[in-house]
């Protein structure tokens, strides 16, 4: 997806493009067929080990896809609103720093899941991979996802198409820059992520 000519260096929307694809594909190969079993067999028999992981990675791809969507459109503003910075500002070194502290961050933010994520055992000995939270703690984090995982990455996004927007529109479409729509699909994005992630979470309690 991200790949560069030979003996050309990786641009930043490469490397920012490429982690988002690493991040989903993860999700597919590690966390989809394992979940799948949620709602076709009537008790977790996969232990508690895959239980805990595929919490806890599907939260690290979603955060990581949403976090890499945010560095996107900060690296697009600056390409357009800072052109004259731009060549040193976005540079193969400070993309993959980026992407480096998007994982730890994303590891970080998701380890209370792998934490929290258990196995249930009912009397008739079926058991259930599920979430074993103190109430405050989950309040807490689910408010903390929220803001640092949602509503912070959505503004920080929305701003900055919006200055790329105001920057003047003949210079971003001499870019090829398709503001409108490269907006939109973001924004749609990280909805879309941190939706999933709590129909989710629903659906387990549900399935409990």
């Amino acid at each position: 997806v991200a790949r560069s000519k030979p003996g050309q260096t990786r641009s930043t929307t490469n490397i920012f493009i490429l982690n988002l694809s690493v991040a989903d594909l993860s999700y597919l190969l590690f966390c989809v067929p394992f979940q799948s079993t949620i709602y076709m067999l009537p008790t977790w028999i996969l232990g508690a080990f895959i239980c805990k992981f595929i919490h806890f990675f599907f939260t690290v791809s979603m955060l990581v896809s949403i976090f890499t969507l945010s560095a996107m459109s900060v690296d697009r503003y600056v390409a357009i609103v800072h052109a004259r910075k731009a060549s040193w500002i976005r540079v193969g070194r400070h993309a993959t720093l980026g992407v480096v502290l998007i994982w730890i961050l994303s590891v970080g933010m998701a380890a209370p899941v792998a934490h929290y994520q258990n196995l249930v055992e009912r009397e008739d000995n079926s058991s259930f991979c599920w979430e074993v939270w103190p109430d405050r703690h989950r309040r807490v984090y689910v408010m903390c996802s929220f803001v640092f995982g949602y509503l912070l990455p959505l503004a920080l996004i929305s701003v900055c198409y919006m200055k790329v927007s105001a920057h003047g529109a003949p210079r971003a479409r001499d870019a090829g820059i398709r503001r409108g729509e490269d907006t939109d699909l973001a924004e749609s994005h990280v909805i879309y992520e941190f939706k999933g992630q709590t129909e989710t979470f629903d659906d387990h309690r549900i399935k409990g």
